[in-house]
């Protein structure tokens, strides 16, 4: 999650749904290394799923979805946007 000397540098995503929700984004530049690549194509958000309460939900869960069609190669990234006061989603 964070080192105690990076805290500063922790980002706190905004969750619409009171529990958050796990986004998936094609096209990752928040996890590179160095300067952001400037010619690599935006990040898209493909697909949004609802989480639910963690204190009365199971410790494995199933998301399905359809990725939209795109052009080139793209990572994933997988974004949680749960609150840092409730156990934390991986």
């Amino acid at each position: 999650y964070g080192l105690a000397h990076e805290a500063s540098a922790v980002r706190e995503p905004y969750s619409v749904t009171a529990h958050g929700e796990l986004v998936v984004l094609a096209g990752c530049q928040a996890g590179r290394k160095g300067a952001p690549d400037k010619d690599a194509p935006k990040p898209v958000v493909v697909a949004t799923f609802p989480l639910p309460d963690p204190a009365a939900s199971p410790t494995k869960m199933t998301f399905k979805g359809t990725l939209p069609q795109l052009t080139g190669n793209r990572d994933l990234c997988f974004q949680f946007t749960s609150p840092v006061a409730e156990p934390y989603y991986a």
